[in-house]
């Protein structure tokens, strides 16, 4: 039986989008959205939801790019938001725009899967710097 996710949005980007239909989050770090309604049910002493994956596609594509595991986080209390590192997986997406995420809501009866989130793009990021940086005599 496929459940369905409320609705869920890359981090910042919900906010982006309102604001211009062509503004666009550019690598993205975090991933936020709604836990499963039925990410607490349990049916005959099993649960309907025992994790979830973000799925990454090119827009229009049928077949992810990428597929994370993020386990089955705990939603904060009140908002049941959950909200995940992707900073890794944003990384091994090739460079260039209009990427989509859906996220999985997955259980031993099947999958629910979202919505595409608002398109996104991955751009050549600056490396971090260094760190700790001391001079010495020999």
């Amino acid at each position: 039986m496929a459940r369905t996710i409320s609705r869920w949005v890359l981090t910042g980007m919900a906010l982006a989008w309102a604001a211009t239909a062509s503004a666009q989050v550019v690598n993205p770090r975090t991933l936020e959205f709604i836990a499963s309604v039925d990410h607490d049910v349990t049916q005959s002493g099993q649960a309907l939801v025992t994790t979830y994956e973000a799925r990454w596609y090119a827009t229009g594509a049928t077949a992810p790019l990428s597929v994370t595991f993020l386990g089955k986080p705990t939603p904060e209390p009140t908002s049941r938001r959950i909200i995940v590192d992707v900073a890794a997986t944003i990384l091994a997406i090739p460079i260039g725009t209009g990427y989509v995420c859906r996220v999985a809501a997955i259980g031993p009866g099947g999958e629910g899967v979202s919505d595409p989130s608002a398109p996104f793009g991955v751009a050549v990021r600056s490396p971090a710097g260094p760190t700790n940086a001391v001079l010495r005599n020999p």
